[in-house]
C-alpha cells in the first residue's frame, strides 16, 4: 500500500505477517507490525490506522500506526472460524476503508463483498449471493470504491472486473467469464486500483501483468467510459498478487485539489424530521491558473449503502455552496449529503475536483435544541440589547423527563445570512468571527452564552448554530438555529412563547405544530427597558393558502367565521392577560381549519403607539383509518390477553400505544401497558363482582403525540386464585409494563378480598365506619365471590414486599412517570391493609415523583399533568388514611404492626417513650402489658403520621405549583376521586366574592383589596388528621378534612382575615356512613302521665360535650312529627338548677308557618338549633315542650302575638295529642393549629347543618 506522502507498506515475503515500511529513497524497509497470518489485502485509512485482512484467520485486524499502543483489534470476522453468517468470513482478501471508516472486504471463500460500518461487528452483504439484482461472484478478491462511492470487484474466478451501483451492476472487462491473454482478457482479476486522473489498473494475476484502462474524457473533462481499444498491458514477470500499490500522478505541481469543509461536521449527524437543514461550505482553491468553479449537492438515501440519489424539487438549490434542506423534506430515514466542487483549469480539457460529504439521520422529534426559551428560528432583536442563548436550559429530550445540560459539549457558530462566503465560523475562533462585538460564556460547561449589547451590527441578519455532542456518546448529536435581524426597535419587542414546550414543535418557516386534542397555552412576554403596561389584548385568525400553488396564508380573525363572540372562559381564558389558554375544544370543534393565528398587542403609558407579535400554529392531525382488537373477552387473572392494532396511519410516524383501562364501577382511570409494537399481550386486573367489566382504550400517539383512541369491547377478568403464586413469580419480570401489569392484577384481587371481608363484617352487625374509611364517592359493598387465599397479615406483608419493589423502580419517561402513579393509588387502594411500614414508603415515594412532575411541568401535557397528579394525590391520600385510620379509630391495628411494636418495645431500654409527649399516659409497673403495647404502638403510629402529614403536604405544594404553569386566569382544575377532592382555580381578586364553588364555599365581598389574581385551593380528605391529644379523635373521626387555601400567583398561601359580619362560608360533608343518634318515640299518653302537675312543660335533659373550653359544639334538636299540624312553645335553658318547675330563659315557637326561626321542614319535622358561641362554656341544656292548642297556635303562630314571660303559656298546661319522635346531636367546626391541636374559635356553626354536612363560618384562612 501506498500512502500520499510516498511511504510503501509491504509484507516481506521471509515472514508470514511482517509489514515493513518503505520512505521514499531507503535501501531498506522498517519494521511495523506482525500479524498473525499472510495480509492478502492491507489498507491505511484517513486516521492513519493499518488494516490486514489475515487470510488463513478468517479476519480482518487493524494496528493504530500513531498510537504507542501496538495491540491489534479485530475488526471483522472470528478468529479460526469461518462461516457465512453476517459476522463472519472465509479466506477474506482485499479490503477498503472509506472516509467514513466503513470496511469493504472481498469474503473470498463466501463469494461475496461486505461491508462492516464504523464500530459494528456484523457485516452487510453489498455484492454477492444475488445482491444486488442478482450478481453472482465467484472468489471475489479484490475491491475498491471511487470518489463516487461506486464499487468495483474484481471477480477473481470469473476473470472479470464488476462494477456496482446502487440496485444496479455491469460487468466492465472480462465480461464473458472466460480466461484468456487477449487484451480484452483477463485470467483470474486479483486487484483494482485508481490513479488520480480515474484510470483503473487491474492485477491480471496468472497473466503476470497490470492492465490500464484509460477512462475516456470529452472536452470538457466529463468521464464518459472506461475504453478497451486503449489497454496498455504491462508485462511482470514475478507478480506480487497480495498487493497492488497505487500511482500517483501529478501531471501540475503548481495545482492541488480545492479543499472543501462542510459545517456542521461529523461522522453521523441528527436532525429532526420537523427542523430546517443548514449546511454551509468552506472551500479553498489551491490554484491560480483556474477559469471556473462549479459545486453540485447530491442526497444519497442509504439503506444497507449509500448509493440512491434522492430527486430534488423546485424548492432546493444544489448548486449553492450552502444548502438548505426545508423541514418535512426528508421522511425518516439515513441520508449522505454530498457536496462536488469541480474547478476547470485555464486552457486544459481536465478539471480538479474535490468532494466532502457527512451523514444524516433524519429522527422522530425526540432531542429538541433551543438557543432561545421561544421555540422560534427567526426574532427581529434590538441592537442595543444583550442577546442570550441557553440552550442548556431550554432544549430538551421527549424521550426523557429532563436534560442534563452538563451531559452536553456545545460548540456555537455563526454567520451572515443568507449568504456568507466565509460559512458558519466558530465563535471560539476569533480571527473568523461573523461579528466584530464582545461575547462570553456565562457558565463554566459552556451550555449558555451571552452576545453583549450593540456587538451585533444593526440592519445585519445573522444564523447561529449551536452543536450539541453527548459527552459520554459523541455519535449522539443535536442543532439548533436561530435566525436574528438586528434592528432599532423604538417600541418594546413583545414575543410569544408555548408555555409546555413538548406541545408546540416548529414544523415549517415560523408555524408551529399543535396537537389538535390538547390545550394550547401561551405566553407572551415583553423585552428592552421596563415600561409601564396599560393593556393587553389577543386576537385569533384562522388561516387558509390562497390557492394549492401559492402557499401564502390568508388570515381571517375567528369572530368572524363562527356566529358567537369570543367568551372568556368557553374557549379561551386570559384573553386581557400576558398569558391564553386555547381550549381543546377549539380545535376539535373547528378541525377542518389547519392553520391558526394568534395575535398579542400591548399597549403602554409611555408610547401612543402599540406593541404586536403573533404566533402561527398548524394542527397535527391524529392517526386515522385504524382498529383495534381484544382477545378473549373473558378470562382470569393469568390469562394473556393479546391486543391488535391494525391499519393506524399517520403521516409524522407512530410512536406507541398506550393501554387504559377503568372498572365499570369506578371513577379512577388507569394506564396498564405501553408498547412500540402494535400487538400486545398482557394481564389484566380483576374485575370486582361477577356483573361488573373492565373497559379498556388504546390510545395510538404520533411522534409529537398527537393521538386517536380507541375503545375495545367490555371484558371480564376473574380471579384464579388456584395461580396467584404464577402471578407472584411474574413480578421478577424486568419489564417495566410486564411488571405493573401483575402488580394491578394482584392488587385489584386483594382489594376484592378486602371487600369480601368487610362485607361479611358489616353483615354481622359491625359498622363500616369501625372498619375502614369510606371513600368520597362509596359504593355499596356488592356480593362477592366466595375466595380465601392469603390471611390479611399475609396480604399486608405482601403488599409490603411489592410497594419495597416498587420505590425502587427507575423512571426515565413521563409514561414511566404514569405507570408508577397507577401502580401507587392501586396498590395503597385498600388503606387498613397498608401496615406502618408500607403508609410511610409510599408516602415518601409519591412525595419523590411530585416534586418531579413539579421539575418538569413545562414539558408535559396538561391531560397528561392532570392524570398523574391524579393518581398521586390518591396514593398521598390513601397513605394518610393507612396510618391515621387506626389512630382515629377507623381501622384494626394491624396484628403485623403489633408484632413489629412488640419487638421494638423489648429493645427499649426503660421504656425512653413513656411521657415524651402530652398525648401519652405515664404508665405504672402495675399497668398490664396489652395497655403498655397498645399505647406504645399508638405513639409509634403518631411518629409515622407526622411524617406522612409532612409528605401529604409536599405532595399537595408541588402538584399546586406543577398545575400553576398550566392554569391560567378564569380556568379551573377538578380532580375528583374517591380518595380525594381537589380543585384550583385562577381568578382575579376582585372577583373573588363571586365565587361559588358547587354552593359549598362562598367568599364575602372586599375579602382582598388589590385587582391582582389569586388562586383558590379547595381539597377535601375522607378522614381529618388526629389530635396530638387522641382523647379528642372522637369529634373528628366521622368527618371529612376540608382545606381551603387562597394563594398568590406564586403559590404562597395569604393569611386572609375578616369578621363574623360577612365571613367565610363553606360547608363540610360527614361520612355518609356516619349512624347519627336514634330518634327516640314519644307517646303522648304517657307524656301527659309522667309531665308534672306544677308544670306545663315535659322536660328533656342533655348533657353536652365540653372536655375542652377550645372546643365548642353547635346543638341540634329534632322533633318528627307524626301528624303535622301540632305546633310546641320550647323553652329551653343551660346548666339549670334543680329541681326544675319551669324554665323562661329561652323560649321559641315550633309552627309550621316559615315566618318562624324554627318551622316545619318538608320531611315533617321541628329543628331547633343553637350554634356553638351559644353553647359555650355550657356542660347541660334542659329543654321543656309545651304543646299549643288550636287557638294559641292560631294566635302565636299565624298572628304573630307577642310572648312575655308572664304568659299564662308558662303557667297553664296543655295536653300532648299526638306522638312525635325526638333527637338531639351535636355538630362542630374546628381547625388545626400549628401545634396539631384542635381550635374552634374564630368559628361558627351555621344553621344550615345537618345530617350530611356541617355549615361553617370562618373569620380567617
Amino acid at each position: 500500500f501506498v500512502t500520499v506522502n510516498g511511504d510503501i507498506y509491504v509484507e516481506n515475503g521471509d515472514q508470514a505477517g511482517r509489514i515493513e515500511k518503505w520512505r521514499p529513497g531507503a535501501t531498506s524497509g522498517e519494521l511495523v507490525v506482525t500479524f498473525p497470518g499472510n495480509c492478502f489485502g492491507l489498507f491505511i485509512d484517513i486516521r492513519n490506522h493499518l488494516y490486514c485482512s489475515v487470510h488463513k484467520e478468517h479476519q480482518v485486524v487493524k494496528l493504530m500506526l500513531d498510537s504507542n499502543n501496538k495491540s491489534l483489534a479485530v475488526v471483522a470476522g472470528t478468529r479460526n472460524s469461518s462461516g457465512s453468517d453476517s459476522n463472519k468470513l472465509n479466506r477474506p482478501c482485499g479490503i477498503f476503508v472509506d472516509v467514513y471508516f466503513s470496511l469493504y472486504v472481498a469474503d473470498s471463500g463466501n463469494n461475496r463483498i461486505q461491508v462492516f460500518l464504523s464500530g459494528e461487528s456484523n457485516g452487510i452483504t453489498v455484492a454477492g449471493g444475488g445482491v444486488p439484482n442478482g450478481l453472482e461472484l465467484r472468489y471475489p478478491s479484490g475491491v475498491i470504491l471511487d470518489a463516487s462511492n461506486v464499487l468495483y470487484v474484481a471477480d477473481n474466478q470469473h476473470h472479470r472486473v464488476v462494477r456496482v451501483e446502487g440496485d444496479s451492476f455491469r460487468c466492465l472487462f472480462g465480461c464473458t467469464k472466460k480466461s484468456g491473454p487477449a487484451s480484452s482478457q483477463l485470467y483470474y482479476s486479483y486487484s483494482v486500483g485508481f490513479d488520480s486522473q480515474g484510470n483503473l489498473y487491474v492485477a491480471d494475476e496468472w497473466n503476470a501483468r497490470i492492465q490500464k484502462f484509460n477512462l475516456e474524457i470529452d472536452s470538457c473533462g466529463k468521464s464518459l467510459r472506461y475504453s478497451d481499444s486503449s489497454i496498455r498491458p504491462v508485462l511482470l514477470r514475478d507478480v506480487d498478487i497480495g498487493l497492488l500499490c497505487f500511482i500517483c500522478i501529478s501531471r501540475f505541481v503548481d495545482c492541488r485539489e480545492p479543499f472543501v469543509k462542510l459545517t456542521p461536521s461529523g461522522t453521523l449527524l441528527s436532525f429532526r424530521q420537523n427542523q430546517h437543514i443548514y449546511i454551509s461550505s468552506t472551500i479553498e482553491v489551491n490554484c491560480a491558473d483556474l477559469t471556473s468553479i462549479a459545486v453540485e449537492w447530491s442526497i444519497l438515501i442509504c439503506t444497507s449503502v449509500c448509493t440512491n440519489r434522492l430527486p430534488f424539487n423546485h424548492s432546493i438549490h444544489t448548486t449553492s455552496k450552502d444548502l438548505f434542506i426545508p423541514s418535512g423534506t426528508l421522511s425518516y430515514g439515513l441520508y449522505r449529503y454530498r457536496l462536488i466542487l469541480t474547478a476547470t483549469m485555464h486552457e486544459h480539457p481536465l478539471q480538479l475536483s474535490s468532494s466532502s460529504a457527512i451523514d444524516i439521520q433524519i429522527s422522530s422529534p425526540l432531542l429538541v435544541t433551543n438557543l432561545i426559551s421561544f421555540d422560534t428560528q427567526f426574532i427581529t432583536y434590538d441592537y442595543q440589547l444583550d442577546l442570550v442563548l441557553n440552550p442548556g436550559q431550554f432544549s430538551y429530550n421527549k424521550k426523557e423527563l429532563r436534560l442534563n445540560a452538563n451531559d452536553w459539549d456545545y460548540f456555537y457558530y455563526c454567520r451572515t445570512y443568507p449568504e456568507d462566503p466565509q460559512g458558519f465560523q466558530l465563535f471560539d475562533n476569533q480571527s473568523r468571527m461573523c461579528f466584530p462585538g464582545a461575547w462570553k460564556y456565562l457558565t463554566p460547561d459552556r451550555s449558555s452564552m451571552k452576545i453583549s449589547t450593540s456587538s451585533l451590527n444593526l440592519n445585519q441578519t445573522y444564523q447561529l448554530m449551536v452543536q450539541m455532542i453527548h459527552r459520554k456518546n459523541s455519535s449522539v448529536h443535536s442543532f439548533g438555529y436561530l435566525i436574528v435581524r438586528i434592528d432599532h426597535i423604538p417600541l418594546p419587542m413583545i414575543i410569544i412563547s408555548c408555555v409546555i414546550v413538548t406541545t408546540c414543535s416548529l414544523s415549517h418557516e415560523n408555524f408551529h405544530y399543535v396537537n389538535q386534542k390538547s390545550q394550547l397555552l401561551l405566553l407572551s412576554s415583553c423585552l428592552g427597558a421596563r415600561v409601564s403596561i396599560h393593556r393587553i389584548s389577543w386576537t385569533i385568525y384562522v388561516g387558509s393558502p390562497v390557492s394549492p400553488l401559492d402557499q401564502t396564508i390568508h388570515w381571517i380573525p375567528y369572530k368572524l367565521i363562527v356566529n358567537r363572540s369570543l367568551e372568556e372562559g368557553f374557549v379561551f381564558a386570559g384573553l386581557t392577560t400576558n398569558k391564553l389558554a386555547v381550549m381543546k375544544g377549539l380545535f376539535a370543534e373547528n378541525h377542518s381549519n389547519i392553520y391558526w393565528r394568534f395575535e398579542v398587542s400591548y399597549s403602554f403609558l409611555e408610547f401612543e403607539n402599540q406593541s404586536q407579535s403573533y404566533f402561527d400554529i398548524e394542527l397535527n392531525q391524529p392517526p386515522i383509518n385504524g382498529s383495534c382488537s381484544i382477545y378473549p373477552l373473558n378470562g382470569t387473572t393469568t390469562t394473556l390477553f393479546t391486543i391488535q392494532c391494525t391499519n393506524w396511519f399517520d403521516q409524522d410516524e407512530i410512536k406507541d400505544y398506550l393501554i387504559y383501562g377503568q372498572l365499570s364501577n369506578s371513577i379512577e382511570e388507569m394506564l396498564l401497558a405501553h408498547t412500540v409494537q402494535s400487538a400486545l399481550q398482557l394481564y389484566l386486573p380483576v374485575t370486582l363482582d361477577p356483573t361488573s367489566t373492565l373497559q379498556l382504550k388504546v390510545k395510538i400517539r404520533d411522534e409529537f403525540d398527537c393521538s386517536s383512541e380507541y375503545s375495545l369491547p367490555p371484558v371480564r377478568v376473574h380471579p384464579d386464585v388456584s395461580n396467584i403464586s404464577q402471578l407472584i413469580d411474574l413480578l421478577h419480570n424486568d419489564d417495566k409494563s410486564i411488571f405493573a401489569q401483575i402488580v394491578s392484577s394482584i392488587v385489584q384481587l386483594f382489594n376484592q378480598l378486602n371487600y369480601q371481608t368487610m362485607n361479611e363484617q358489616v353483615q354481622s352487625g359491625i359498622a363500616l365506619t369501625e372498619i375502614t374509611v369510606t371513600s368520597l364517592h362509596q359504593q355499596p359493598l356488592a356480593s362477592m365471590m366466595n375466595v380465601s387465599i392469603l390471611n390479611i397479615d399475609e396480604r399486608a406483608k405482601l403488599h409490603e414486599d411489592l410497594i419495597l419493589k416498587i420505590i425502587d423502580l427507575s423512571i426515565a419517561t413521563s409514561t414511566d412517570l404514569q405507570l408508577q402513579s397507577t401502580i401507587l393509588s392501586q396498590i395503597t387502594q385498600t388503606s387498613n391493609q397498608l401496615t406502618r411500614n408500607a403508609s410511610v414508603m409510599t408516602a415518601n415515594k409519591c412525595s419523590q415523583l411530585s416534586a418531579l412532575l413539579k421539575s418538569i411541568a413545562n414539558t408535559l401535557s396538561s391531560e397528561d399533568t392532570h392524570f398523574i397528579a391524579t393518581h398521586l394525590l390518591q396514593c398521598a391520600v390513601n397513605s394518610f388514611n393507612g396510618i391515621y385510620g387506626s389512630l382515629q379509630k377507623r381501622a384494626k391495628i394491624l396484628p403485623l404492626d403489633l408484632i413489629r411494636t412488640q419487638e421494638e418495645l423489648h429493645d427499649d431500654s426503660e421504656y425512653q417513650w413513656h411521657g415524651t409527649s402530652a398525648q401519652f399516659s405515664f404508665f405504672d409497673t402495675d399497668d398490664d402489658a396489652e395497655t403498655v403495647l397498645m399505647e406504645k404502638n399508638r405513639y409509634y403510629q403518631n411518629q409515622e403520621a407526622k411524617k406522612i402529614s409532612n409528605d401529604l403536604n409536599q405532595i399537595i405544594s408541588s402538584i399546586t405549583s406543577t398545575f400553576l404553569v398550566h392554569l391560567n386566569v378564569g380556568q379551573q382544575i377538578i380532580i375528583n376521586t374517591s380518595a380525594i377532592f381537589f380543585s384550583l382555580e385562577k381568578v382575579f381578586s376582585s372577583s373573588i366574592a363571586y365565587r361559588l364553588n358547587d354552593s359549598q364555599i362562598r367568599f364575602p365581598s372586599n375579602l382582598l383589596d388589590s385587582n391582582s389574581t389569586v388562586l383558590i385551593r379547595n381539597i377535601l380528605q375522607p378522614l381529618a388528621s388526629s389530635a396530638s391529644d387522641h382523647r379528642f379523635s372522637a369529634y373528628t373521626n366521622l368527618s371529612r378534612s376540608l382545606s381551603l387555601s387562597i394563594l398568590d400567583e406564586n403559590g404562597t398561601e395569604l393569611n386572609i382575615n375578616t369578621n363574623l359580619t360577612d365571613p367565610i362560608e363553606f360547608f363540610i360533608p360527614r361520612d355518609p356512613q356516619l349512624i347519627m343518634p336514634s330518634a327516640f318515640l314519644q307517646n303522648s299518653t304517657l307524656i301527659n302521665e309522667q309531665k308534672m302537675s306544677s308544670s306545663p312543660f315535659y322536660f328533656y335533659l342533655f348533657d353536652l360535650q365540653q372536655t375542652n373550653p377550645n372546643l365548642t359544639f353547635a346543638i341540634h334538636l329534632e322533633i318528627h312529627l307524626s301528624i303535622t299540624n301540632v305546633s310546641y312553645l320550647l323553652t329551653y335553658q343551660f346548666d339549670p338548677p334543680k329541681p326544675l318547675s319551669s324554665l323562661s330563659d329561652h323560649w321559641t315557637f315550633l309552627c309550621p308557618s316559615s315566618k318562624h326561626q324554627s318551622y316545619l321542614t318538608s320531611d315533617g319535622m321541628y329543628v331547633h338549633f343553637l350554634n356553638n358561641h351559644q353553647t359555650s362554656n355550657r356542660h347541660s341544656i334542659v329543654y321543656g315542650l309545651r304543646q299549643l292548642s288550636t287557638k294559641e297556635m292560631q294566635e302565636f303562630c299565624y298572628h304573630n302575638k307577642t310572648l312575655d314571660r308572664t304568659s299564662s303559656l308558662f303557667r297553664q298546661a296543655w295536653i300532648f295529642t299526638s306522638d312525635y319522635q325526638i333527637r338531639m346531636y351535636q355538630s362542630a367546626c374546628f381547625y388545626l393549629d400549628s401545634d396539631s391541636n384542635w381550635q374552634s374559635n374564630g368559628l361558627l356553626v351555621g344553621s344550615l347543618s345537618d345530617h350530611y354536612a356541617t355549615q361553617c363560618f370562618s373569620t380567617r384562612i
